[in-house]
């Protein structure tokens, strides 16, 4: 269960880039003011995390998280960097939750992996969550832009950062 103090974070950090993350009471959620969902991309379960910044979704296979690098913890050939395993635990908890993913024309369709980038929110307690931003905010991942990108929540995931750093959150701890 996520602290209040977190979610105030991730709330403040939401508002800060003009991406308000909440829904509604009831059994559905509508999505974010000012995100549309498009009509193409459907609700779909979190199957598993691979790690913690690259999901296996039900329709959209696997999918890695736009503007955000976690610690590795299954690379093959790399050591498992400190915090990977946490970051890792971190993301696994939404196996199961009801997710949409928000792609980003900046960022692109596919990495060069051939994994689909998205933005992943997932669905708790009739709110919808930017899990990347959230991942950011509890020190499980960095902010990244591949290539200096100005993607879309970028502002957002810099400051969620700044503050994590501070706090020394998960994986600032390690430095």
């Amino acid at each position: 269960m996520m602290h209040k103090t977190t979610r105030s974070v991730l709330l403040l950090a939401a508002l800060t880039a003009g991406a308000l993350v909440t829904g509604c009471a009831g059994g559905t959620a509508a999505p974010p003011p000012g995100l549309d969902f498009p009509d193409t991309v459907t609700q779909e379960t979190v199957i598993r995390a691979v790690d913690g910044d690259t999901f296996e979704l039900s329709s959209s296979g696997i999918v890695r998280l736009v503007g955000v690098d976690s610690p590795e913890s299954v690379k093959p050939g790399a050591p498992v960097e400190c915090h990977g395993k946490n970051a890792s635990m971190a993301a696994a908890r939404l196996a199961g939750k009801t997710a949409r993913i928000e792609t980003d024309d900046v960022a692109g369709e596919r990495d060069r992996y051939g994994r689909r980038l998205a933005y992943l929110w997932y669905l708790q307690d009739g709110e919808w969550i930017l899990y990347n931003l959230e991942a950011v905010t509890n020190g499980d991942a960095r902010a990244y832009a591949y290539a200096n990108q100005q993607y879309l929540h970028r502002a957002a995931f810099e400051a969620a950062e700044k503050t994590a750093r501070a706090r020394g959150a998960g994986l600032w701890a390690c430095e």
